[in-house]
This record gives C-alpha cells, structure tokens and sequence, in this order.
C-alpha cells in the first residue's frame, strides 16, 4: 500500500513511520517542512499543511496514495484542550480527507481520543455514545461522524481510533513520566500528587502498531486503542522510581481529584482485538521510556 501520514514527526508519527517502512509499505510522509524527519528507505517526505488545504491537493495529485494515516491534530500541552483551533483542525482535516477520497483513496484511518467519551462513566466502552466536554473533544467527534458521512457517499473506508492515555520515548516533557523521572535523573525529589487516579495506559510503540493494523483489518467505524487495564497514578509512579534507581526520592500527595475529573478512565478494545494486542508490559514500557531519558 501507499500511505500518506499526517503528523509524522509527532509523538506517534515517528514510531508509525518506523513500523511501515519495516514492513516495506510506500510512505509519504507529510510534514512542514522537507524530510523534517531525516532520510529513511522507503519513506518519501512531502511538504504540506493540514491547516491549509491548498498545500495538500498537490501532494495527493503527485503522490496518489491508497491510504490515509491522519494523526496530525493540536498537541500544545496545557493549550489543545480548550484552544479554538480545534475547530480550524477539524474543518482542514476534513477537508484533507476529503480530497484523498476524491483522488481515488481506498482507506482512511484517524486518531481519535478517549476524550470524546463520558469520563464520569469511568469505563468508556466502544458501543457507549459519544459525549465530549472539551472542544478538544468535540472537534475529534465532529471529525469522526464527518468521516462515516464521508465513507457512506464514497468508495474510501475508515476507521477511527481513540487512543487513551500513551506514553514513551520521544513524549514532550510535561508529560507524566518525564515530568517524575527527569528530576529522579538529576538526583532531585518527584511528587506523585494524585496516587489514587486510575488511567488507562499504552506503550507508544504499541499505539502505532495499532494504526498500522487498522490500515489492513476489515473493521470500520470508531474503537479504542487502549490496554483495557487501569493502573494507579502511584503504582505507575513507582515503576518510574524503580526504574530510574531513586526510588527513595518519590514522594506522594494527597490532592483530590480537580472539579469535574474522572477517578478512573479505562477502555476495553474490543473490536481491535483479533487484530492487534499490545505487546510491551507497563514495567518495559516505563524501563523503555526511563533509558531513553537518561540518554
């Protein structure tokens, strides 16, 4: 197959492009800028910009792909919650899809988030409705029923991935475990603030296995990618100690969840399932994750 990836030098595009080139699919690459993620057998890099649909159509016309990988989205941490630009994402993605359907595109795979869920269930199962509370949340649904309407009128399936809470090499340093295992690294203290909150984890590596399946599994519609098992802010915490070798410098607090926050956000995959497992343990993970740091 010929996939065009959007956010390709993002936290998952990288690990995506990594795997495709493996397994010998033709990849193109879009991004800012040229080859903004080094040269790489197999992978062709084109310029263009969700955000500016005009810079795409060339790149389709050029390229003809035969699969579309959309993972590109606002990720400003602390921003991309509430920012208005989700609106501008959706409405430029949905445009990029599209012209990809137009240009004679087979499959469309989109990442979609946990947040379109009802977090006060505190299980978000595949079959429940959505009900998002962040225009964060709001702009991915939105995008996601476009996407069906889309399909329903032409020859392009899709499918739309919700991914929970991921982590690993490469993730931005705010994140929960850089923002605990940079300072065990430097010798200092880390506070664990809410120990009891339970997410739903996924070893980044097995994030883009999954959108590297659902290019090929016969599945359409929305699913989560997840690992369907909730662990403890503090129990994660410790395996980040663990691993970096200061486990006697992790500390824990005792806030209370903030108004409106779920305790527990877990997603069983279900309909991914016969396709896709994940394949790395929590403690891999966070050891895969620490090394990378301490590099």
């Amino acid at each position: 197959m010929r996939v065009l990836v959007t956010g390709a030098t993002g936290f998952i595009g990288r690990h995506v492009l990594r795997q495709l080139a493996a397994r010998g699919d033709e990849v193109i690459a879009l991004s800012r800028a040229t080859r903004a993620g080094g040269a790489r057998a197999g992978i062709t890099w084109a310029i263009g910009d969700v955000l500016d649909p005009a810079s795409i159509a060339p790149v389709i016309d050029q390229h003809r792909p035969t699969h579309l990988l959309h993972l590109a989205w606002i990720t400003d941490p602390g921003v991309y919650w509430t920012s208005a630009d989700n609106q501008r994402w959706m409405e430029g993605s949905l445009a990029l899809c599209e012209r990809f359907a137009a240009g004679g595109g087979a499959r469309i795979v989109g990442a979609g988030s946990c947040a379109e869920y009802d977090w006060s269930v505190g299980t978000c199962s595949e079959g429940d409705a959505p009900r998002p509370s962040t225009p964060y949340g709001q702009a991915k649904d939105a995008l996601r029923a476009a996407l069906g309407d889309l399909a329903a009128r032409s020859a392009c399936s899709h499918a739309w991935g919700r991914v929970f809470f991921l982590y690993g090499p490469g993730e931005p340093d705010g994140r929960f475990v850089p923002s605990l295992a940079m300072p065990l690294l430097r010798g200092e203290s880390a506070v664990c603030r809410q120990p009891t909150l339970v997410r739903d984890w996924l070893y980044v590596d097995d994030v883009a296995a999954a959108f590297v399946a659902l290019l090929d599994a016969p599945i359409n519609g929305a699913l989560n990618i997840s690992s369907g098992c909730g662990t403890p802010l503090g129990a994660f915490a410790r395996l980040i100690a663990d691993a970096t070798g200061s486990a006697e410098r992790l500390q824990f607090g005792d806030e209370p969840p903030a108004p409106g926050e779920p305790v527990s956000i877990v997603g069983p995959s279900t309909r991914l399932a016969p396709y896709w497992r994940p394949a790395i343990s929590l403690t891999e993970g966070v050891a895969r994750s620490v090394a990378w740091l301490r590099r």
